[in-house]
């Protein structure tokens, strides 16, 4: 796996032009690029003092996050709203939707996350029945109507429980047995639909790809990340602590992907883990090739 730059913060000439969120999606899912995790921009970048322009190494990083504003239950659906433009306070009011899972519903302080990448299964509709799960999985993925019942009563009990299975049918995955996010030749797992000019959907191939992370904090600062996503999560920590992470948090409702290093600034801390609040502003993009 190679990793490289596709844009660089700053730049607007012909070689590495930066690039907003939608664009560096785009172009990644095109590609068959997979945007960098912010654990993996942790072995990349320098992490822990201030860099000479430092503003180049600002980027775009895998996780995408979705939260309702501090102190508010996640409802139904998540309404992200920003100006489309290259600056502050410019370009229309645009609406970016993202439909919280039921098991979520009603949590606080909490963020939702989507690592982007690929996935390696294809995705079928089928009747709400274990028998019509099964039939349509042998027929679709195996290939083989008369194969054994690949998912269990279990399986299928855990799905109700979660509130997955509802009006009749469900685009379907195994719990447990969903993709591998590397998958070169896999669909991909993050897109952006526009609904009109003045509002988009985020899809998720796969919803069972949408994790919570909790004790997401509600203000800006220094905090300790947490293993998988590498974001910061719990109390206040001092700038000092080793291994802390600051946090510079959009304090409306969010949906959006991370950035590392802060949307302001001239020498920025690698150390900064960011929700940018403005996903049309232009940064850089580290990617890695799945071949």
């Amino acid at each position: 796996m190679q990793t490289f730059w596709i844009a660089r913060n700053g730049s607007t000439g012909e070689k590495q032009p930066a690039l907003n969120s939608f664009d560096a999606l785009k172009a990644c899912n095109n590609n068959k690029w997979r945007l960098l995790t912010n654990l993996e921009h942790e072995n990349i970048l320098k992490i822990g003092a201030r860099q000479p322009e430092g503003e180049k190494l600002v980027s775009w990083a895998g996780p995408l996050g979705a939260y309702s504003a501090p102190s508010e239950k996640l409802g139904q659906r998540i309404r992200f709203s920003y100006r489309f433009s290259t600056g502050p306070n410019t370009g229309p009011l645009v609406y970016l939707h993202f439909e919280v899972p039921h098991e979520y519903q009603n949590e606080k302080n909490a963020i939702l996350v989507v690592q982007h990448g690929f996935i390696d299964k294809p995705l079928f509709t089928c009747n709400i029945s274990l028998d019509s799960i099964n039939g349509t999985f042998n027929h679709t993925v195996q290939k083989n109507q008369a194969s054994e019942p690949f998912f269990s009563q279990e399986d299928f009990n855990a799905l109700v429980n979660k509130g997955k299975l509802e009006k009749g049918s469900y685009l379907f995955q195994k719990l447990g047995e969903s993709a591998h996010v590397s998958e070169k030749n896999g669909t991909p797992l993050i897109t952006i639909e526009n609904e009109n000019s003045f509002s988009g959907q985020v899809n998720i191939a796969d919803p069972f790809r949408i994790e919570i992370v909790r004790d997401f904090p509600s203000s800006d600062g220094w905090y300790m990340p947490e293993e998988k996503f590498g974001i910061p999560v719990g109390d206040k920590v001092s700038e000092y602590a080793s291994g802390a992470r600051r946090l510079l948090r959009h304090d409306a409702p969010f949906v959006g992907f991370f950035i590392r290093g802060p949307s302001y600034g001239q020498d920025v801390l690698a150390a900064d883990v960011g929700t940018c609040p403005n996903p049309s502003w232009k940064r850089g993009a580290l990617v890695a090739d799945l071949d």
